[in-house]
């Protein structure tokens, strides 16, 4: 037993540098542009769908991202955290839509992702790691939604 748990931490200890390399903001960003890129390919025309790192959070800021970007909205996140919750782990995370066309954000939400398999969440994967789990989670509702506000402003 003894044996096996230095082994383990020697394995993660080798791994420490990409471990600190490891930015979880990217993730999130990775899983939304993908999950919006999947919603959106089946209207024509397919809208540009970009994932980029984006840290302002003022709108003037956003502003002037999606005017340089072209971009008729911007998602983005802010208030990111975990919190231990029993004897699991939540992510929390509030999900803000930002329109080009009515300078303004036009969709803000706070979800809570768990590991646990409620009707909500997204099913996670047996081989997938609890963080990418936490993530699809928290951010399913609330990419749903964007989605939908999205489609009902292009429908006008």
């Amino acid at each position: 037993m003894i044996d096996k748990m230095k082994a383990q931490l020697k394995a993660e200890k080798e791994r420490k540098e990409e471990i600190m390399e490891y930015k979880y903001y990217e993730c999130l960003s990775w899983m939304s542009w993908t999950t919006l890129s999947y919603y959106f390919t089946a209207y024509e025309p397919s809208p540009s769908i970009k994932e980029i790192s984006l840290h302002p959070t003022r709108i003037n800021e956003i502003e002037k991202v999606s005017d340089s970007l072209n971009a008729d909205y911007i998602v983005y996140f802010e208030n990111i955290k975990s919190k231990k919750k029993g004897k699991n782990f939540v992510l929390e995370l509030t999900t803000n839509l930002y329109c080009r066309s009515e300078k303004r954000l036009i969709f803000t939400l706070k979800t809570i992702g768990d590991i646990e398999k409620q009707k909500d969440n997204w099913v996670c994967q047996p081989k997938e790691t609890l963080l990418s789990c936490l993530f699809s989670n928290a951010l399913h509702k609330s990419i749903n939604l964007c989605a939908m506000e999205i489609v009902k402003r292009e429908k006008k």
